[in-house]
């Protein structure tokens, strides 16, 4: 489909028309009846080299095969009159259109569920689950986000974690990799294989490979978080003899003493019925406490039959044994609640299962368990060491969703052998491929028995590390977005893998533009550009969806190279960084990257366009009585600096760590700095410009203004230098122009010259600029004298909608004519509220630091 305007009173936008057709000629036949003479179309944007009104049949025809938007312009009959239309033509397809909107004042760098890339410390690979795959331009140290769960298996009795990462959208050239503040090269065994461009990740070829290949089947995981170390007691580990350690204490306590060597968690867990014999404790009970009565002796009698409620190991709670014995509610008239020590013998008679725990996983296909013997699985009598062997069975049970079960339960043997020689850590990982698919209840236990004949030293303790249901990887194919595999080793006796802190310095491919074609190259580059990043994310069909003719590429690409000829160096123009937020808007994107390199993106028509701010004695736009809303300007003067700052602290990226660092202007010792946390510099350059600006623009801001504008300020961009006629107080001199002799004009109001001074008169052109002009006192009041002949026509016709109109000004007049635009909003259909600040050249002071070697 394509889209026609007509606009047929540019002075009204309300009467312009809209509609989207198929045929753009038969749509116009059928809205005019005539063809009016001064009537042209445009295509895509207002311009006269994208005049596309037919003139033939082949021009016609052409015309037929074109897409997009079309301007179909009727102007006034007189040139000068059409000419002050497509001003505002072109004013109100800006607003038409909508302008480029200011950023959000929000904190970028800590959004919820933001990339780790953006974090200020503790970068560590996460899931970020519904999140935005990071869009990474220039260069970062990228910490890539986590696209399945990773899962740990033993090898060779070593740990080894597999992740799957995705580093972001497009293509990267990668400098290096680490894990943490480690090369991943220096650690033994790890790798790390990267793959773009859909490749499949298990039987595609990788583009850059660091270690040795990954081979394995990946896996998608769910880990039970019931499982987490629990110890598998042996079959005959089911009492514990007291030898003059074992105490009672009120109300539910049976206790070891503090220096003991025993532990009750070898033998008891939390559930186990435990049966008590030979607690037979004699104490003294002063019942009446009565000093003239003797104490009775009391024999107290603990034995029974109990529920565990916690062990721990030197200390195991009992769930309400009073209930069970009464005595156990005796034991608060001891001193400190607590018997002797004696000889008791503690029974458990339950189960040495661990478990069940449910696996919610529907889909999953496989189970992996993994155990793990700390202390290694060896005998030692002193003089030798001998291998030896713990048995482990487990037994899944299929269950539907009310968790009754669904079949017989399968068991599975393990068998983890130690060693004769070694002492390390021993690892073990099951792989169980179920004869069923979905929900299952698992347990575990120790089927084999601890050799407690054995006169030596016996160490066979294993625990229950872990238990995941798994599938294969159901997506091994992810379009235009960077995905890394990773392997990554345990250090020698660490009883998991530390935290994951892979990554990457990676640098962004896109296409850049060829000045010989006027477009985009296809071929991808390594570029930090910020033009680069601007026509990336104008094109993106997930983010701007822009067509060429919308996108002014050859300006944007000149004003970014005149960034750099400014500066001295294309550091200024450079962006780096990583876009993480799903609700920040293609407008807000563009801006972000503009005002890093001190631009701001706005429309015209609907083009995008660039406009640098950068020290400048050129105004675009006069606004004095004659075009600006009556008692609508409020003007304020401040003094001092604002809340008493006497510095900036000016927070970036260091390219030499990737750490955030802090500038500090203009000396290190600031006590009441402004605080500024920038978004996509990454070298001292860029950021020594930027915390000067701020720091000299808080220094020389001293007065701001607010008023409503006419029609023309459609036309105003943030950052635009304008002139302002003060109406707020008298003696202002500004109005229209009347008529013209030569170099001789007449004005609207009277004008006041003092012999004394020299003066100079700014005229508002047509085309939307002011041509400021020296002059001296004509023959009456109402006539001046220019220097010069105006760069454009005066528009002096009374029955035109806009004269020209002009601000005198003595050339010694110290009060700020000149201000820079802050803000700029709709007050109503035909005006705008605009917020300004005074105009500063020494805002600029030090742009020029790197051009004069102030700064390497």
């Amino acid at each position: 489909m394509k889209q026609v305007i007509i606009a047929r009173d540019v002075y009204a936008p309300d009467t312009w028309t809209r509609e989207s057709v198929d045929d753009v000629l038969d749509y116009l036949e059928s809205e005019l009846d005539l063809w009016p003479e001064t009537a042209r179309i445009y295509h895509n944007y207002i311009a006269q080299e994208h005049d596309v009104t037919p003139c033939d049949q082949f021009t016609l025809d052409r015309m037929r095969g074109l897409d997009g938007i079309f301007y179909v312009v009727i102007y006034p009959a007189d040139p000068i009159t059409a000419t002050v239309a497509a001003i505002f033509l072109i004013a109100k397809a800006v607003e038409l259109l909508m302008p480029m909107p200011k950023i959000p004042t929000i904190d970028q760098q800590n959004q919820r569920n933001s990339s780790p890339n953006n974090e200020l410390s503790n970068r560590t690979n996460r899931p970020r689950v519904n999140a935005r795959i990071p869009d990474i331009f220039g260069t970062v140290r990228s910490t890539p986000d986590l696209i399945a769960l990773p899962y740990t298996v033993y090898e060779n009795n070593v740990e080894v974690e597999y992740m799957l990462a995705c580093i972001g959208r497009g293509q990267y050239d990668i400098k290096d990799v680490y894990d943490g503040e480690t090369r991943l090269a220096d650690i033994a065994g790890a790798s790390a294989q990267l793959y773009e461009l859909d490749e499949d990740i298990v039987v595609g070829t990788p583009f850059q490979q660091y270690g040795d290949p990954i081979t394995d089947q990946p896996y998608q995981v769910i880990k039970s978080n019931a499982v987490n170390g629990q110890i598998l007691r042996p079959a005959n580990s089911d009492s514990v003899g007291g030898s003059g350690d074992i105490a009672f204490r009120f109300p539910n306590e049976i206790i070891f003493p503090p220096a003991s060597d025993r532990d009750f968690t070898n033998v008891f867990k939390a559930g186990d019925t435990l049966t008590i014999t030979g607690a037979n404790f004699v104490y003294l009970d002063d019942h009446d406490d009565d000093p003239m009565t003797d104490p009775i002796e009391v024999d107290a009698d603990l034995n029974g039959t109990y529920t565990i409620l916690g062990v721990s190991a030197k200390l195991i709670t009992l769930s309400s044994p009073a209930a069970v014995n009464p005595n156990w509610a005796e034991l608060d008239q001891l001193d400190d609640d607590t018997t002797p020590y004696g000889s008791p013998l503690l029974v458990t008679e339950a189960e040495k299962w661990v478990g069940s725990f449910v696996l919610e996983d529907a889909a999953r296909t496989h189970l992996i368990f993994n155990f793990v013997a700390q202390n290694g699985i060896f005998k030692d009598n002193g003089e030798a060491q001998y291998s030896y062997h713990v048995n482990i069975e487990i037994e899944v049970t299929p269950i539907d969703e009310n968790d009754d079960p669904t079949g017989t339960p399968e068991t599975y043997p393990v068998q983890m052998v130690g060693s004769s020689v070694a002492r390390d850590t021993i690892g073990h990982t099951e792989f169980v491929e179920t004869g069923f698919v979905g929900r299952c209840r698992v347990r575990v236990r120790r089927s084999s028995e601890t050799d407690k004949h054995f006169k030596g030293n016996v160490v066979d303790e294993v625990k229950w590390r872990d238990l995941y249901g798994a599938q294969e990887l159901q997506r091994t194919q992810y379009g235009d977005t960077t995905i890394v595999r990773a392997r990554t080793y345990a250090t020698a006796g660490a009883l998991s893998v530390k935290e994951r802190k892979l990554n990457f310095l990676v640098q962004r491919k896109l296409p850049t533009f060829n000045a010989l074609t006027g477009e985009m190259t296809t071929e991808r580059y390594p570029t930090n550009s910020a033009a680069d990043a601007i026509a990336s994310v104008c094109f993106d069909q997930s983010i701007g969806r822009r067509i060429a003719a919308e996108v002014d590429l050859e300006g944007i690409y000149q004003t970014i190279a005149d960034v750099a000829a400014y500066f001295g160096t294309t550091d200024a123009a450079e962006f780096c960084y990583t876009f993480d937020n799903s609700n920040q808007s293609f407008e807000e994107i563009v801006n972000t990257i503009a005002q890093t390199v001190f631009c701001e993106a706005y429309r015209q028509g609907n083009q995008i366009k660039l406009h640098f701010e950068a020290l400048n004695d050129d105004s675009v736009l006069l606004f004095n009585h004659r075009n600006k809303v009556p008692r609508t300007e409020k003007r304020t003067i401040s003094f001092g600096i604002e809340n008493r700052h006497d510095g900036v602290e000016y927070l970036w990226t260091d390219p030499k760590d990737d750490a955030k660092v802090t500038l500090r202007v203009p000396t290190s010792f600031i006590v009441n700095p402004k605080k500024v946390e920038s978004v996509g510099v990454r070298n001292k350059r860029q950021a020594h410009f930027a915390a000067w600006r701020i720091w000299n623009k808080l220094k020389y801001q001293r007065e701001t203004i607010e008023f409503e504008a006419m029609q023309e300020s459609d036309l105003l961009v943030r950052q635009d230098r304008i002139l302002v006629a003060d109406n707020t107080r008298t003696g202002t001199q500004d109005g229209e122009i009347e008529t013209q002799t030569g170099l001789i004009v007449t004005t609207s109001q009277p004008c006041a010259f003092d012999p004394l001074k020299t003066y100079t008169m700014h005229l508002q052109l047509y085309d939307g600029s002011v041509d400021a002009i020296g002059c001296s006192a004509g023959a009456d009041a109402y006539s001046v004298v220019l220097d010069r002949a105006p760069l454009l026509p005066l528009v002096l016709e009374h029955d035109r909608y806009v004269r020209t109109a002009y601000m005198l000004v003595a050339n010694s007049d110290s009060r700020p004519k000149a201000f820079l635009v802050g803000e700029k909003s709709t007050a109503s259909r035909n005006t705008n509220k605009l917020n300004c600040v005074n105009y500063d050249a020494r805002y600029y002071d030090n742009d020029s630091d790197f051009a004069e070697g102030v700064i390497p």
